[in-house]
């Protein structure tokens, strides 16, 4: 098992208002950077990178070329030849999202990776953001109190009442992110998908009167639903992403000539040719009943868990590999920084000693025994942390 290194519609009522903010809050959007690429997108090696700001990720694109294509099954935004966005097979909110788009006369796209929610934005080249939106399902922020904060480790954007973004570990990416907000005054969170949000977009409303901070927000009630977005370790705080996983949202597709492991509208694995390895992964996550995929580190490193817990049932007919958790340690080999247990070399970070440590501090809070594996896991294949006992 050594592997090579790893290098509203807007609405007046506080009950909906409150279902929105937890739907943006809880939910997860597509991570992807506009593209010439045909989606879906690989799950990116860590939802916690952050790709500096600069002209290359705020993409330009012909509004009167806009349309929406139906690609190996996944409903796709279009601009001419320009791959803007994926929805995988979500019709409805796809329709909504090229209706909004199209009818508000968007031309630009950018995105800073990191968030969840992803952090987009659409821009006009006459006026920046569009103004006054109606009909949206938007949640209204004070735009006079955001700030970048840091919370048992993970760094968030919010006001003074309410988590917009969480960045993770990613500091750079927080600021740059409020950046942007304050540039073009941004006080309204769109979203769309309920409950799962598919695509977030930043509007402003003139009319919304500017509002002095009100004070601290409960930070229990922040803490938990920094909780709710990322893995949460005692002793640790936030040592990771972390993604919503639906069984039945789980399928095996074949992407130009490539069999690949589906969850929405993300790849969680390849399997080049083999269709056999690709079904024996989809069975693997299905049985094991995972409901969330958790990206520790900057790597993001992948640990599936099953309600937050070790899963503790895996498909019969896998070689399961036996590990001893307590003899699970770091190493230095030739340089190398490797998670080890006994003799074995389970997992190689290179010159990344922090995000091996923390890798480390997961693999012994749940007490993995076991180890699944389906295809190559250095090329792309699915392995499995698991606890028998």
């Amino acid at each position: 098992l050594t592997q090579p290194r790893s290098d509203s519609f807007q609405t007046g009522e506080a009950d909906m208002r409150s279902i929105i903010c937890l739907s943006i809050l809880l939910g997860t959007c597509s991570f992807t950077v506009a593209q010439q690429l045909p989606a879906p997108q690989d799950l990116p090696s860590s939802i916690n990178a952050a790709p500096s700001v600069n002209g290359s990720n705020l993409v330009r694109f012909d509004v009167s070329q806009l349309a929406l294509k139906r690609v190996d099954g996944r409903w796709q935004l279009w601009a001419g030849k320009d791959f803007l966005k994926d929805f995988g097979l979500l019709e409805r909110e796809a329709q909504e999202a090229f209706r909004l788009v199209r009818d508000l006369g968007y031309t630009q796209y950018g995105v800073i990776a990191g968030a969840m929610p992803a952090f987009e934005y659409w821009l006009t080249d006459e006026d920046g953001p569009k103004r006054g939106l109606a009909v949206r399902n938007v949640i209204a922020f004070n735009a006079r109190a955001l700030r970048v904060d840091q919370v048992s480790g993970a760094w968030i954007i919010r006001d003074d009442k309410q988590l917009l973004y969480n960045f993770g570990t990613a500091k750079e990416a927080a600021e740059q992110a409020l950046g942007v907000m304050k540039k073009f005054g941004f006080n309204q969170l769109g979203v769309i998908g309920i409950p799962n949000p598919v695509m977030t977009y930043l509007s402003v409303d003139p009319y919304a009167r500017a509002k002095q901070p009100l004070g601290e927000a409960d930070p229990k009630e922040m803490l938990g639903k920094i909780a709710q977005q990322g893995l949460m370790l005692p002793n640790v705080g936030y040592v990771g992403s972390k993604i919503p996983i639906e069984s039945r949202r789980l399928d095996v597709t074949r992407i130009n000539n490539e069999y690949v492991l589906v969850h929405n509208k993300d790849v969680l694995a390849r399997f080049g040719p083999n269709s056999m390895q690709a079904r024996e992964a989809l069975r693997l996550l299905q049985d094991a009943h995972v409901t969330e995929l958790c990206l520790i580190g900057k790597v993001g490193f992948p640990i599936f868990l099953s309600n937050c817990q070790a899963p503790r049932h895996s498909a019969l007919g896998f070689n399961n590999l036996r590990i001893q958790p307590n003899q699970v340690k770091l190493q230095t080999i030739n340089g190398v920084t490797a998670i080890v247990e006994g003799n074995r070399v389970l997992h190689e970070f290179g010159d990344n000693k922090a995000d091996a440590e923390l890798v480390l501090k997961v693999l012994q809070h749940f007490q993995f025994d076991q180890i699944a594996t389906a295809g190559d896991f250095s090329h792309g294949g699915v392995r499995l942390f698991l606890k028998a006992k």
